[in-house]
């Protein structure tokens, strides 16, 4: 996500509960899906359509589900677009449109539930989007004016044993859990030192059910133009784990996650893959868009690619 005083906004989602034609749910294995993209393909420069991919229809979600098609959701700081997973293909879907005589500065980042609900901050408020067509709704003013670099919603039982939380951070390396009924944050942890090293948070974390809590970093007090790092943070230990010291682009704002790949948008325009293991990132294409932000819902599927 964007730092204060920037103007950019992007964010990679998936979106559902009748808002969105691209998010399906399954229970139990879901490996049989066989149409994940090759990430070790050539690099290329994606294809702009007018209109969302519809790749399903929404059945009830029974417990234990997993979201095995689903679009992925990228914006700048005026416009959504959609992402298929399966041919890494961007598709515009809207200008992000607020209630008249609203003053709203650019869309800073998102957060997508269990339920696929897409969450987003800007100005002073979190907002519900509509991902067929962008419009946005207020749920609930920001009481403290805190501005949130990052944002995601994180599974049920990794900071509240019963609820999934709207979680936060702030570019002085804060995690904040966001209450969306009244808007109060209140400081979860500030990052810990790792690797004998302070961080900040460069832009964006996503959190998976099942996987980890991804986050995009950058040593503290390095230039904002020095490549990120990958970490792994622990919401019950209170802990962060470098997994990789040079992602190997800087400006990674938005981070989503599919099929045991962390994808990353970066402010200069590029769209990369993220190994999760050893946090090294490669260049999928180089959109026209610049990127701010990013999420995916928190029971993305966390199969192994074909």
């Amino acid at each position: 996500m964007r730092p204060p005083l920037l103007s950019l906004g992007l964010l990679l989602a998936v979106a559902g509960c009748g808002e969105s034609p691209g998010l399906r749910f399954t229970t139990g294995d879901a490996s049989a899906d066989s149409g994940a993209v090759d990430m070790d393909g050539a690099v290329t420069k994606p294809d702009v359509v007018a209109s969302p991919l519809d790749v399903g229809t929404i059945p009830i979600r029974d417990n234990g589900a997993v979201a095995t098609e689903a679009l992925v959701y990228a914006h700048s700081d005026t416009t959504l677009y959609s992402v298929n997973p399966r041919d890494n293909r961007f598709a515009r879907i809207a200008d992000f449109t607020f209630p008249r005589g609203t003053n709203v500065a650019d869309m800073t980042d998102i957060a997508v539930d269990s339920e696929g609900a897409i969450t987003g901050t800007a100005g002073d408020a979190v907002w519900r989007i509509d991902a067929r067509t962008a419009v946005c709704t207020r749920v609930v003013t920001l009481p403290e004016r805190r501005f949130f670099v990052g944002l995601s919603w994180v599974p049920r039982g990794t900071v509240d044993a019963n609820n999934e939380v709207l979680v936060g951070a702030t570019t002085d390396g804060a995690l904040w859990r966001i209450d969306v009924g009244n808007g109060r944050a209140t400081q979860l942890f500030m990052l810990p030192r790792a690797s004998g090293q302070a961080w900040t948070i460069s832009g964006d974390l996503v959190s998976i059910d099942g996987d980890a809590t991804y986050i995009t970093l950058r040593r503290d007090g390095a230039a904002s133009t020095a490549n990120d790092a990958l970490g792994v943070v622990d919401f019950r230990s209170r802990t962060l784990r470098i997994v990789g010291t040079d992602v190997g682009y800087p400006r990674v704002f938005g981070v989503g996650y599919w099929r045991q790949t962390l994808y990353g948008f970066t402010r200069t325009g590029d769209f990369i893959t993220i190994n999760t293991r050893t946090g090294v990132g490669r260049r999928v294409s180089t959109p026209t868009m610049q990127f701010s932000g990013a999420g995916v819902t928190t029971i993305a599927s966390i199969e192994a690619p074909p």
